[in-house]
């Protein structure tokens, strides 16, 4: 039967090594960047990452990926099409043949982008809304990048990409604490918006796909999985202590330190069509350090983790692939 795959995976800060330009004697040289940091220019600031991000940490981002021989697959927080085209082609093995990312609203500028083998038929991106808002107004963190290919003749699958606001709190002067919570709950309302608009009486193929940025069960979800029109979680499918796909080292003392935050919600559609597949969980690219803390007491996540060899941390997030019958 034949079939393709599709999924998600946050690439945790996939961004180019810029050449820093310095000022000398009114001409300006290449100065060279420690090719374990991240610099980038963004108009006249500099901005760099707190950690590393070395050749280690790219080859594990890409290993995830081609160990599952997706066809289609969100990513987020890359920095711009250019990057993302440099990614498959020195580190995907050209895997992908077409790719896309718009630029979004975040200030560090992670995006949310597409990489597919199939040809995109069309894309739409509603980064501006709601209309004439300025940048910290807008609904979407990122962007809701909508995109729909053709993996077979007459058979189109629309991919709706996000990244919803995340869940690090922001601290006001007058003490109150903002954890984004009512932020996610209206870019998922319009996220269902956009799904009925483009979908009106429910039927064909689309999945929302990325991180999310909220467990399954709460209420900011609400308006995806619930309802008239509700979207399949595809993680629902696997037993409780095998959905989670975040590891968040810092977690308070009591508070689990994993939780699902990528998702692959199908439309119904593309459940009835994906019946009997069993959606995969890639966590052999996390850290080091949070491997050996799982495997410690492996029963609490679904079992021990069998790391990458030799490679470096991939993402805290975990890639989320499904296998979708086209027959």
């Amino acid at each position: 039967m034949a079939a393709i795959t599709i999924g998600t995976f946050n690439v945790q800060n996939l961004f180019f090594r810029y050449e820093q330009l310095d000022q000398v004697k009114k001409g300006f040289k290449v100065v060279g960047v420690d090719p374990d940091k991240l610099t980038i220019n963004d108009f006249k600031r500099i901005l760099e990452r707190s950690g590393p991000v070395g050749e280690a940490e790219r080859l594990a981002t890409a290993r995830v990926l081609l160990e599952h021989k997706p066809d289609l697959v969100a990513v987020q927080e890359v920095e711009n099409l250019d990057v993302l085209d440099r990614f498959n082609r020195e580190y995907l093995k050209k895997h992908f043949h077409y790719m896309m990312v718009v630029d979004g609203n975040d200030p560090r500028q992670i995006d949310v982008g597409v990489l597919s083998r199939f040809d995109i038929v069309s894309i739409r991106s509603h980064r501006f809304e709601p209309p004439g808002s300025p940048p910290t107004g807008r609904t979407f963190s990122r962007d809701c990048l909508s995109v729909t290919v053709e993996p077979a003749p007459g058979l189109r699958l629309t991919m709706y990409v996000n990244h919803f606001k995340s869940k690090l709190p922001t601290k006001y002067p007058d003490g109150r604490i903002d954890d984004g919570s009512k932020k996610r709950t209206r870019q998922a309302k319009r996220v269902a918006e956009i799904i009925k608009r483009d979908f009106p009486d429910g039927k064909g193929l689309y999945v929302v796909a990325g991180d999310l940025n909220a467990g399954p069960r709460e209420a900011a979800l609400k308006p995806l999985v619930s309802g008239p029109g509700a979207l399949e979680n595809v993680l629902d499918r696997l037993p409780d202590t095998e959905r989670w796909t975040h590891y968040y080292d810092r977690a308070k003392k009591g508070t689990a330190p994993q939780d699902q935050f990528d998702y692959l919600l199908l439309s119904p559609d593309l459940t009835r069509r994906t019946a009997g597949e069993t959606p995969a969980v890639e966590r052999r690219g996390l850290s080091e350090k949070i491997v050996n803390r799982i495997n410690r007491d492996p029963t609490a996540f679904g079992g021990a983790i069998d790391r990458f060899a030799d490679a470096g941390a991939a993402s805290d997030h975990c890639g989320v692939f499904l296998r979708v019958p086209l027959d």
